[in-house]
């Protein structure tokens, strides 16, 4: 049982490494990192409202359920920071060249 659990993470860590370096550099540039994380922080809230509603499955129902509401909430929680480390590479280059 632990393998499976294990194996389970592994698969969310590949979902969001996936979405970083594929769908994201896209959304970026049609949207922005600001757009990207305050949607994101839209979304995660009725997501993460959901998980009493969640528990309340039983079986393969809620382990589908489960799992595919953690991903999504990984993926966003990996929208937000991308977008924050890349505003904040963004503001430490203009100002290092500025003071150049």
């Amino acid at each position: 049982m632990m393998f499976h659990r294990c194996s389970l993470v592994i698969n969310r860590y590949e979902y969001d490494l996936h979405f970083q370096f594929t769908l994201y550099p896209f959304l970026e540039r049609i949207f922005g990192p600001i757009v990207i994380a305050r949607i994101a922080g839209v979304v995660s809230i009725p997501l993460l409202t959901s998980y009493p509603f969640i528990a309340m499955l039983t079986g393969f129902a809620l382990s589908l359920t489960l799992n595919s509401a953690s991903i999504i909430k990984n993926v966003l929680y990996v929208s937000i920071i991308t977008g924050t480390f890349m505003l904040q590479n963004k503001v430490v280059l203009i100002f290092t060249s500025s003071v150049l």
